[in-house]
């Protein structure tokens, strides 16, 4: 950890800060008198649960509130001296070069229908315009090998939807260090990256934190992250400052109610010692292989297909929770995709309830789906933000034909209820809803046809740990009352332990360990297996519950 620069005129200042935002329901403030500093060279975490303020906070410093919604309705922003919240012409010349932002979403911060060279090089055109083409692609792709991407100069041909979460995120990294700046902003900058990304990205941050004395703000619901990375840490709820001190101190001798609460939710010692009662197979898979073909500019000569998937098995027991954990890219999300018939796999075959489904035509795979589901990472994107919650858990019983209006209706209310959503969810939409009950919601649209597996893709990794905690205990009651199977695609390791019954480790398209959660955790074999539990933090303080 770095040792905290201190310096009696911190380089970013809050004065009192409040912001509010206008809606059909009235005027709510989301910020109120926040009073903050960021001293030069310091790494200050964020922290809070979902709908706290901290990504608010962000967007008010960058000055990039949507307004007139959401406007700052008080207070001042000091920046190196210079007042930047009433003046929008400093504030442009500085967004970018001197304050630079990494997003927590870089699928929606990116432009779909640009490559990501072109959405790299924008930034060298606005605040380097003496840069030719060709410096500019040098240090576009030495910034994306400084971020751990693997074949920059292929990437640059890429769109955003070509490249999985992790990698975007990496690219959105490499354009906020691309103007070094005096302040980084990220915004739960490892939320889509498996530990070992996770890992690399901290220490580059670190290097380049302390080669350009560059502080950073770092948002995020990981406390394990801020206890071995971040100097100091402040806590909001609700939009209020609720207490900030020194890392060490926070841990071990928290002074507010809320903050001891988020610590309480560290149980990441807590194994679930379970075993299935029933070990009848319900779904295997045999021999799975999966390609791509790389991205390439136009009229340049055809590359070879990328392997992504190589000759996988795996078998999943009715009533079993299956861990499917490895690093970013190395083929979970599509093996997931691969067993519901989302993007088909090339070759190989699955069995489910003893069926071969690479028999069945397309209709009666449509059939299938009532047996099989999924529930995404993004509920920003797998919520349809023009329908109302009522009409996105009704969608699935209508393709089915399953009960009339009121039936269907009834059948709504009931899946609130299990969910633990209130029965007036029906007629809003899904940005009215926080990151946990959006969650909610995805799950309830899961279940809505009683299947009997559901594909969890990352469904947690974006929660705060108390969120997190009360998404897996719902998750857990339904699987049990439901007599679900899940296959739950995690890079969270923490989360493993409190959900999984068993584990597969997944390396370079392919199954390279599988066990208990137990033997995993204690005695792994593999080394790809190894190398992620030695990547995982562990907070190294004691923190003593009253």
């Amino acid at each position: 950890m770095n040792e905290s620069v201190q310096n009696p005129q911190p380089i970013l200042a809050l004065h009192h800060v409040s912001v509010k935002i206008m809606n059909e329901d009235g005027e709510r403030t989301v910020l109120r008198d926040l009073s903050l500093d960021v001293q030069r060279g310091e790494i200050l975490a964020l922290v809070g649960e979902s709908g706290s303020g901290k990504s608010i906070c962000a967007q008010t410093i960058m000055g990039l509130l949507p307004k007139p919604a959401v406007s700052m309705a008080a207070g001042e922003i000091i920046f190196d001296g210079q007042r930047i919240d009433n003046d929008p012409t400093a504030l442009q010349s500085i967004r970018g070069k001197r304050i630079a932002m990494i997003f927590q979403e870089p699928m929606s911060a990116m432009n779909p229908v640009q490559t990501i060279g072109t959405q790299l090089a924008e930034v060298f055109h606005l605040h380097f315009p003496a840069m030719d083409s060709a410096q500019i692609q040098a240090r576009s792709i030495e910034l994306m090998s400084q971020v751990g991407i693997h074949a920059p100069e292929q990437r640059l041909h890429s769109y955003p939807h070509q490249l999985s979460g992790g990698l975007c995120q990496r690219i959105m990294i490499a354009m906020a260090l691309a103007c070094e700046p005096d302040i980084l902003i990220a915004d739960e900058p490892s939320t889509a990256l498996d530990v070992s990304t996770q890992k690399q990205l901290l220490l580059l941050l670190q290097q380049l934190q302390k080669k350009m004395g560059m502080a950073i703000v770092f948002i995020t619901h990981d406390l394990a992250i801020v206890a071995n990375w971040c100097q100091r840490v402040a806590v909001l709820k609700h939009g209020e400052l609720c207490e900030c001190s020194d890392t060490k101190t926070l841990f071990t001798q928290p002074q507010h109610p809320y903050t001891r609460q988020l610590l309480a939710a560290l149980n990441s010692d807590n194994i679930r010692h379970t075993e299935p009662d029933n070990l009848s197979v319900l779904l295997e898979a045999r021999h799975l292989s999966k390609s791509f073909d790389p991205p390439k500019p136009f009229l340049a000569p055809k590359k070879p297909s990328n392997q992504v998937l190589n000759d996988v098995n795996l078998v999943i027991h009715q009533g079993e929770i299956v861990a499917l954990v490895g690093e970013s890219g190395c083929g979970k999300s599509t093996l997931g995709r691969a067993l519901l018939f989302l993007d088909p796999a090339d070759s190989g075959d699955i069995f489910f309830d003893g069926e071969n489904l690479a028999q069945r035509n397309r209709k009666s795979l449509r059939n299938l789906r009532k047996h099989l589901q999924v529930i995404f990472q993004d509920t920003n994107d797998s919520l349809n933000p023009r329908h109302t919650i009522g009409r996105i858990l009704s969608e699935p019983l209508e393709i089915h034909h399953i009960g009339t209006r009121q039936e269907r209706e009834e059948r709504v209310r009931e899946l609130l209820d299990i969910v633990e959503l209130p029965e007036d969810s029906i007629n809003r939409f899904p940005h009215e809803f926080s990151g946990g009950q959006r969650q909610r919601i995805g799950i309830a649209r899961a279940i809505a046809l009683s299947p009997q597996l559901i594909v969890c893709d990352e469904a947690v990794s974006a929660l705060d740990v108390s969120t997190q905690a009360q998404i897996i205990q719902l998750l857990l009651k339904l699987q049990k009352n439901l007599h679900l199977s899940l296959l739950f695609i995690t890079h969270d390791l923490d989360v493993v332990k409190r959900i999984a019954d068993r584990v597969l480790v997944m390396d370079a398209g392919q199954i390279v360990e599988c066990g208990s959660v137990k033997q995993i955790f204690s005695s792994p074999q593999h080394i790809a297996t190894k190398k992620l539990l030695d990547a995982t933090p562990i907070i190294p303080y004691a923190f003593q519950q009253a």
